[in-house]
């Protein structure tokens, strides 16, 4: 595609598909329904992983955006030194987000900037944040999670439609809450930790636009990366002030905090929730390395007996240690590939989840939703309790947020292609 390197990486499943699985063009999408036609072992669709098509967007401050930009690409950099202390960064350490998120427009002006796409609406069928791929896909894991998302098809013709998916934070009780918000400052101090920062700013970014097919659905999804591993084949300029190189998905890393277990069932909560949703993350945004960081939360002093030493394929406990455990301190980081998720938490007992009954699922998901959403209308998909409801908004019900209004803004003053 004209950059060396930087579009072929491929990820597939057997290309089967049933016709009779596809949903309906209904108001409801009735996951209990899809689970009975689709039972686990039926044939996956596939999923193809082109690449980037463009250096990415480096965001600077809350609402600054540098396009066809890499320079905000971090480099890896573990430390070597535990406990490290994520409570080191507070204070003027440590600048909170000043801004509600981006919309779907960041990825459309990253598509305008991009030499690799002629038109949006032959490219892709869907364009999309891995933050709205990840909800859907993990309903199948936990249908306890409800999500709101919205969208619109705008410029639908005969041969051609693009569907635009937007994020819709539905409010967490939790976030807003003195742990809630300490569980967000360790995730952003491990970061900073990670890549060798002084501070953590949470309103510095670095993101892709990523072409991958599903099954028959082309779609681009805009996706935030953490870093990238210089010891596997470099950031492709990452880190260079107007860096214009396309970065290699070999090199990307995603970096997590998980609690320190203290016992069977803790682990076992690991690998049964945390698992899949890492999967989904990684795998979508063609990630294949994750950098785990065992992290403590508890409080105490002087402590003797029984814990669970951190090995990740093999945990096991060690007695009689004289270990002190404390919150906000990480004892060590595991470095796990991606593709090795799935076959952990089989190997610790815990079946619950199967990477191509997920992609069949997004799949099913993904084109009921073609099918419902209407030219030149806002529809917002809402799931909660096994239902995916759709419904059309009003521009007076949605102000500015109004996507058909958006979309025309943006393509039009991007000059669409």
């Amino acid at each position: 595609m004209g950059r060396s390197g930087s579009f072929r990486l491929l990820i597939q499943f057997p290309i089967l598909r049933s016709i009779a699985s596809m949903p309906s063009a209904e108001d409801v999408f009735d996951i209990r329904q899809w689970l009975h036609r689709n039972p686990q072992g039926a044939p996956p669709p596939t999923y193809t992983i082109n690449g980037p098509v463009s250096p990415g967007w480096t965001k600077t401050s809350a609402n600054n955006y540098k396009h066809g930009d890499n320079s905000g690409l971090s480099k890896l950099q573990l430390p070597t030194s535990f406990p490290l202390d994520l409570n080191q960064w507070k204070g003027d350490r440590y600048i909170p987000s000043h801004c509600d998120g981006a919309g779907v427009e960041i990825i459309i002006r990253e598509l305008l900037s991009s030499s690799e796409i002629t038109t949006i609406t032959s490219a892709f069928h869907i364009v999309t944040f891995r933050n709205n791929l990840n909800k859907i896909l993990g309903t199948l894991v936990d249908q306890r999670e409800d999500w709101i998302i919205d969208g619109c098809i705008y410029n639908n013709s005969s041969t051609n439609s693009t569907l635009y998916l937007d994020i819709v934070k539905v409010k967490n009780d939790f976030e807003d809450t003195k742990e809630g918000q300490r569980f967000i400052r360790w995730g952003r101090a491990f970061e900073a930790a990670c890549t060798g920062k002084h501070v953590a700013d949470s309103n510095q970014e670095y993101g892709i636009a990523l072409s991958s097919t599903l099954g028959g659905i082309k779609l681009c999804i805009g996706a935030e990366i953490d870093c990238y591993d210089d010891d596997c084949g470099g950031g492709g300029g990452g880190g260079k002030e107007g860096g214009k190189e396309v970065p290699r998905l070999s090199s990307l890393v995603e970096m997590k905090t998980f609690k320190l277990p203290s016992h069977a069932k803790q682990w076992q909560t690991l690998h049964r929730w945390k698992h899949p949703k890492w999967w989904v993350q990684s795998y979508l945004a063609g990630v294949e390395r994750l950098a785990l960081g065992a992290r403590d939360e508890q409080v105490s002093s002087g402590l003797t007996g029984q814990f669970y030493r951190i090995y990740y394929l093999a945990p096991y406990l060690l007695t009689n240690s004289n270990s002190i455990i404390m919150q906000g301190f990480i004892r060590e980081i595991h470095e796990i590939p991606t593709e090795a998720l799935h076959g952990i938490s089989q190997q610790n007992g815990c079946n619950n989840w199967h990477p191509e009954q997920l992609l069949a699922f997004g799949e099913s998901v993904l084109e009921w939703m073609q099918a419902v959403a209407r030219n030149g209308e806002h529809v917002r998909f809402t799931y909660s309790g096994g239902l995916v409801k759709s419904k059309v908004m009003s521009e007076e019900s949605m102000g500015g947020l109004y996507l058909p209004k958006r979309l025309e803004n943006v393509l039009s003053g991007g000059g669409e292609k």
